[in-house]
């Protein structure tokens, strides 16, 4: 599979933990990350990739569930561990490709909820052709 098209959104007070570089794990701010990847993918088998990838990152959660984006089937991954904190990811797979949108926050609730609702507005402005 190839990945392309990867863009990152950081708000203006995005804040990493290491170097103060803003990345996950966060220590303040919300970052958005999307990405294509070129390989026509079942949701069962992004999840098992998924699982494979957060398997070496011993997460704290890590729960999976089916949603509506744009009026198109998603999975919906929302995860929370020491080396990523906060993340939801939406994966929505076309004919050609899987596109993934991630959202990153600090593990602090109210941050994370903050972000999650800004990823839910954001959300709402996606268009796939």
């Amino acid at each position: 599979a190839v990945e392309q098209g990867s863009m990152v959104f950081y708000s203006p007070d995005a804040e990493g933990v290491r170097d103060g570089k803003p990345r996950p794990p966060l220590k303040a701010g919300c970052v958005i990350e999307t990405a294509v990847i070129y390989k026509a993918m079942s949701f069962e088998e992004i999840k098992k990739e998924v699982e494979i990838i957060h398997e070496e990152l011993s997460l704290d959660f890590d729960r999976f569930e089916n949603i509506q984006v744009v009026n198109r089937q998603a999975l919906k991954n929302i995860f929370q561990g020491k080396l990523l904190g906060y993340g939801e990811a939406i994966y929505i797979s076309t004919a050609k490709a899987v596109h993934s949108i991630v959202i990153y926050s600090p593990l602090e609730s109210q941050e994370n909820e903050r972000c999650s609702q800004e990823f839910d507005k954001f959300l709402e402005t996606v268009s796939i052709q």
